[in-house]
């Protein structure tokens, strides 16, 4: 923070070069910036690499993280919005030297959709449908009530990250249990190649379930026009169940 604070005295543009994953990290970092330069442009770059290719270039780099750090992160994944701060928020699409991205995201979609389609049963009483089917049915809806393009493919994409998420408490009940499946939902959603947009109303599409403080307080950080269309997402996540 010191030697940001440091350079956008002396008038330089700066990089804040860390993985930013959480938005009360990136506010913090925001206001803390501000302070020295209210007039400061603010960015966010949202690099969209897939995690194998952050596995491949992490082995060439010479300070290397171990490979369960990368999920263990991808799970904190709350995606920048404007109503952080940001006057700028830009993706780039990183999907290795070897990939035409194209070519990348058809592969990424036939890959994920296989897992979603033979993941079956969601094994919660809160289900009754397959997770493919309530994916299904909540874009089905989505599309009927003509809910808008963005809107329509969040619902038939919003609880992918189910399938990679699965986890039982058995001292809790025999229920299975998604912890984090709206932030690997989002990233998904990204490298299958949807819009960025999308990608966050799945992030943050659970939202609306949380208690009476922190709906509140989502409600704040996401801004009106983005909460809105979560609450539409919502409504259609609820008639697939």
């Amino acid at each position: 923070y010191k030697r940001a604070k440091d350079a956008l005295r002396a008038d330089k543009s700066v990089i804040f070069c860390s993985t930013n994953l959480t938005m009360k990290y990136r506010i913090h970092a925001i206001r803390q910036m501000k302070q020295v330069r209210p007039d400061a442009i603010i960015r966010a770059v949202v690099f969209n690499t897939p995690l194998e290719v952050c596995q491949k270039q992490n082995k060439m780099r010479e300070r290397q993280v171990p490979d369960w750090l990368f999920m263990k992160q991808l799970k904190t994944l709350q995606l920048p919005v404007y109503n952080e701060g940001f006057d700028i928020i830009d993706v780039v699409h990183n999907h290795g030297c070897d990939n035409i991205p194209g070519d990348h995201s058809l592969n990424y979609i036939q890959e994920i959709s296989e897992k979603v389609e033979n993941y079956g049963s969601q094994k919660n009483k809160h289900h009754n449908l397959t997770l493919m089917n309530h994916c299904h049915a909540a874009g089905c809806y989505a599309m009927k009530n003509r809910f808008g393009s963005d809107i329509i493919n969040a619902a038939y994409l919003h609880d992918y990250g189910k399938a990679y998420t699965a986890t039982y408490w058995p001292n809790k009940d025999e229920d299975c249990h998604y912890p984090n499946h709206a932030e690997v939902g989002a990233y998904l959603a990204l490298n299958m190649g949807y819009s960025y947009d999308v990608a966050l109303l799945i992030n943050y599409h659970m939202c609306p379930y949380m208690d009476n403080n922190a709906f509140k307080t989502w409600k704040e950080r996401l801004g009106e026009n983005l909460w809105n269309k979560i609450l539409l997402l919502h409504i259609a996540d609820e008639a697939a169940h």
